[in-house]
């Protein structure tokens, strides 16, 4: 359950944003999963939604160098989160649903997506969270291939195409794995 949906829902009335120029994104998307709860909800909007917001209201608290407005004490508006696995803001509100999907009447970001940059990023929360995400027994419902293609291929200039060369990019996912596996975990937490 998402944390912070009635603050949610009355600040969007509040800025006369139309929910269809909204997608949820970061930690919202992981307690929507149910894998932890959420501190805030960040959000992005369509690239036109963020500039009309930011000319219609002056008073905004707008952080350039975070790149972020903060709406109300619990919600914020983000750009570009999940750039570095070459995903674009607009990319999340495209009509064939690979990035976001519908979540009472606004569009959310796929878990597989959040997923992807927290691997890209590997920052410490990114760290905990995995590992949280990681013990959970549920994990298997979800794309992970996607996930690792997103996180280690997306954008880059490889001669992989995850249909015609499974198998290859299966290894590679592998490798990336255990690196990353042996940065999160302590070598004496994997010993018995």
């Amino acid at each position: 359950m998402i944390q912070h949906e009635q603050e949610f829902y009355r600040t969007l009335e509040l800025y006369g944003i139309n929910h269809n120029d909204v997608c949820i994104i970061g930690s919202s998307v992981i307690a929507r999963a149910g894998f932890r709860n959420n501190n805030d909800i960040d959000i992005t909007l369509r690239p036109s939604a963020r500039e009309a917001l930011i000319k219609s209201h002056s008073d905004l608290n707008v952080n350039s160098t975070l790149q972020l407005i903060n709406l109300s004490e619990n919600i914020q508006v983000c750009r570009e989160r999940y750039g570095v696995i070459g995903i674009k803001d607009y990319d999340l509100f495209s009509d064939d649903d690979n990035y976001s999907e519908d979540y009472n009447g606004i569009r959310i970001a796929k878990f597989e997506l959040e997923i992807a940059k927290k691997l890209r990023r590997l920052e410490p929360k990114d760290q905990k969270d995995l590992v949280e995400i990681g013990r959970a027994s549920r994990i298997n419902n979800y794309d992970w291939e996607k996930i690792f293609y997103l996180a280690y291929f997306n954008g880059e200039k490889i001669c992989v195409n995850p249909v015609n060369n499974k198998a290859g990019l299966l290894r590679r996912i592998a490798r990336r794995v255990k690196r990353i596996i042996n940065k999160i975990l302590p070598v004496s937490s994997c010993t018995h």
